[in-house]
């Protein structure tokens, strides 16, 4: 003799992040079918908040469960730089933007402190909302280096009316003075 099934609905997690999946699971029955298009115990990603049911069906008919996953936004999080160029030793100043509660950088980075960067590179802002969702966004900084010169004279010696050839290593232009 069997029974109409009694069927309980899972959830991996019943609180999310948008874009994170969860894992619908209906047990006490032999097949599922879930509202939304979930599959039964595959990687789902809830776009909002909602109600899910799954019906379970055996050879004596079908019943059903029922439970809710919220979504939460992640923060928007934006990154910037007062000066995406600088010479080598110049501080620029990174700056976050957006809706989230906390903001943290990669690299020694403080948020409206200047920072000396040492070389080019990419500054990475996290930003996290109170319900623990973060987003990520990126700035770059590029360093130039000032250039070491050092002129070359040749002959190092010459006679009054003789000429000498000046010469520089170490830029990419020149200014000679008198």
């Amino acid at each position: 003799v069997n029974n109409t099934p009694t069927v309980t609905a899972a959830t991996t997690n019943t609180s999310i992040c948008a874009g994170l999946p969860i894992v619908l699971s209906g047990s006490g029955a032999n097949t599922y079918t879930w509202t939304g298009g979930a599959i039964n115990g595959a990687p789902y990603f809830p776009i909002t908040t909602s109600a899910y049911t799954v019906t379970g069906t055996n050879a004596c008919g079908n019943s059903t469960a029922a439970l809710s996953v919220t979504v939460f936004v992640a923060p928007n999080v934006i990154a910037s730089v007062n000066n995406p160029t600088v010479c080598n030793g110049s501080p620029v100043i990174f700056t976050a933007s957006g809706n989230a509660t906390s903001y943290s950088w990669s690299g020694g980075v403080i948020n409206n402190v200047a920072f000396t960067p040492n070389s080019s590179g990419t500054y990475t802002l996290i930003g996290g909302s109170a319900n623990g969702c973060s987003t990520t966004a990126v700035t770059s900084v590029t360093v130039l280096i000032t250039p070491t010169i050092q002129p070359v004279v040749t002959p190092t010696s010459v006679c009054l009316g003789s000429t000498a050839t000046l010469s520089a290593l170490g830029a990419t232009g020149y200014t000679w003075t008198p």
